[in-house]
């Protein structure tokens, strides 16, 4: 009887979203049709700009001066891209020191102890030795989430730990601030001495006045020597993900914006690397 009724509810289920998806093809295609006799370019017009911003839309023309790309353009190799690594400073050393620390403190850490997040467990057990293994007495994150609770975790030695972040939860063993970076009135630089930490967790686009702007080119240059900063959803190995990219319309350039910033720079040295993050260290 239990097996009829799987059986039952499994072909409901498909039924279900069989009929989603041909919904959803039906109102896209409905969509074309009304698109094909709309004026589009007008709506883009530069005079109604500020109309749609106020409605939370930006609508703009597939041009080349736009920075989201005519996705049709892209070709097959452009995902295989990769990052000219040869023209970047490595620290094999220090690789290897962080491999102990992982190996010394990474057991310490229950993958059912924290959220689950975007993060994989790997990620956060790398960044949890991190801070066991160099005790920073202060760690300042520019956005929040799981990776949060992994590194009040690991903050044994009880440092000073500060979370940038206007949409930010109140969690114990964290001053948090619920501000944008940009809107931050205190002075990183100013604030982090040698072998503290600044993890990285930002919008991910570069634009005028935002956070990764703020960064980039106002607080990692003035860094003090011997200063870890971790830059999170970057892959130093290759292009972004194209089924993420694909998948979720999301066009991402912080990545191109820190590999400009490695390359021929003989003050900061990548000290760890994954397809996720990438660890760097003003010498």
């Amino acid at each position: 009887m239990n097996i009829k009724m799987r059986g039952k509810e499994a072909m409901t289920k498909k039924k279900e979203q069989k009929k989603t998806t041909n919904n959803k093809k039906i109102i896209k295609n409905a969509i074309r049709i009304i698109f094909k006799f709309m004026p589009i370019k007008w709506m883009s017009r530069k005079g109604l700009f500020e109309i749609w911003e106020e409605k939370g839309v930006h609508i703009t023309p597939v041009h080349f001066y736009e920075p989201i790309p005519y996705t049709k353009e892209i070709k097959e190799e452009d995902w295989k891209r990769k990052p000219l690594k040869e023209y970047m400073l490595f620290n094999k050393k220090a690789e290897e020191r962080i491999n102990k620390m992982v190996k010394k403190y990474g057991k310490e850490l229950k993958e059912n102890e924290i959220s689950k997040g975007q993060s994989s467990f790997e990620h956060k057990k790398i960044l949890y030795s991190i801070i066991r293994g160099t005790k920073p007495k202060r760690i300042i994150e520019i956005g929040s989430g799981a990776t949060t609770e992994v590194m009040i975790k690991a903050n044994k030695h009880k440092g000073k730990l500060t979370s940038i972040d206007p949409y930010g939860k109140k969690r114990k063993g964290v001053k948090m601030v619920k501000k944008k970076l940009e809107d931050y009135e205190g002075k990183i630089e100013k604030e982090l001495k040698k072998r503290d930490i600044l993890f990285i967790d930002s919008t991910h686009n570069v634009k005028i006045g935002n956070d990764v702007w703020k960064l980039y080119l106002n607080i990692i240059p003035k860094l003090k020597k011997g200063i870890i900063i971790h830059i999170h959803d970057i892959n130093i190995e290759g292009e972004y993900d194209k089924e993420f990219v694909k998948s979720n319309r999301i066009f991402w350039n912080e990545q191109y914006l820190l590999e400009c910033f490695l390359m021929f720079n003989k003050e900061f040295e990548i000290i760890y690397k994954g397809k996720e993050f990438v660890w760097i260290k003003r010498k």
